[in-house]
């Protein structure tokens, strides 16, 4: 919160407002942007409206495994009131907004037919932000997995316990195919793409210590009560996995979308640590 408020004390300054804590927008690089990010599950709610399937988190929050009892159901309702909220972002001066998109909501079956209502919302908040001057910068995958294919194959686990010709992962085959969608439908409008959240952090929660969805987990190292996994091998299969799929998603991109139509750029986002130093002493010469 209080990075949040120094963004927009920044931004305020940036629009002849005295200078906030001595810092002025022409302190940064013209090519630094200040903005607001939200992913899918935890933003937009209405999670069984307009053919929208369960991802693994709805299936995780309903069996009440989250602490405080919370589910993403309402959340903050952003399917209602994206408008509102890109008008929020306007009038706060903010240059850009990182979202996710839903895989369940745009491909309710995790692979094959869209559904129209998904990609009819995200075109509408994609227009709503290129008509109010907004950066745009898309996540595809931040968290909501398929409940679908989870179902199928384990999800991020899929080699072991599903493979095909060629051992190749279905999860792989099936995100490749869901970004192959969002470049198509929506690259014409967005240059910014990120793959996947934190593939260092979701393997360790989601099957090392069971606090993430599908919650898989073994003694002694889940911190909660697992009925199932293996917390000494499934973390590293997953993260091998997840970053298989960026890699596929990647050159999809870079080598047939890219080249073909659109200039944009395309990364990953890991999750990175600081460190405080225990003490202010320096070193001597």
């Amino acid at each position: 919160m209080a990075f949040f408020s120094l963004l927009l004390l920044l931004l305020l300054t940036a629009h002849g407002t005295p200078p906030a804590l001595g810092f002025t927008r022409s302190d940064f690089p013209p090519d630094f942007v200040f903005g607001a990010a939200t992913s899918a599950y935890q933003y937009e709610g209405a999670v069984a409206e307009d053919g929208r399937s369960p991802s693994i988190w709805d299936i995780f929050t309903h069996a009440g495994k989250m602490a405080d009892k919370s589910t993403g159901d309402v959340a903050s309702d952003g399917y209602h009131k994206y408008k509102d909220d890109v008008k929020l972002m306007a009038d706060t001066n903010l240059e850009a907004y990182r979202f996710s998109i839903s895989w369940p909501r745009l491909i309710p079956n995790g692979r094959g037919a869209v559904n129209p209502k998904g990609l009819e919302y995200y075109n509408n908040l994609i227009n709503e932000l290129v008509k109010h001057g907004i950066q745009i910068h898309v996540m595809l995958y931040h968290l909501d997995f398929p409940q679908v294919l989870d179902d199928e194959y384990g999800g991020w686990l899929s080699p072991i316990i599903y493979f095909v010709t060629g051992g190749t992962a279905k999860c792989r085959e099936d995100f490749t195919a869901f970004a192959d969608v969002c470049f198509r439908e929506f690259g014409d409008r967005v240059s910014f793409w990120t793959t996947m959240s934190e593939p260092n952090v979701i393997p360790a929660d989601s099957y090392g210590s069971g606090t993430f969805p599908p919650g898989r987990c073994s003694d002694p190292f889940g911190r909660t009560k697992c009925t199932a996994g293996n917390s000494t091998v499934e973390p590293y299969i997953a993260a091998h996995n997840m970053i298989l799929a960026h890699a596929s998603a990647t050159r999809l991109y870079r080598e047939n979308i890219k080249l073909a139509v659109q200039m944009g750029v395309v990364g990953i986002n890991v999750y990175s640590y600081w460190t405080y130093p225990l003490t202010n002493c320096t070193l001597g010469p």
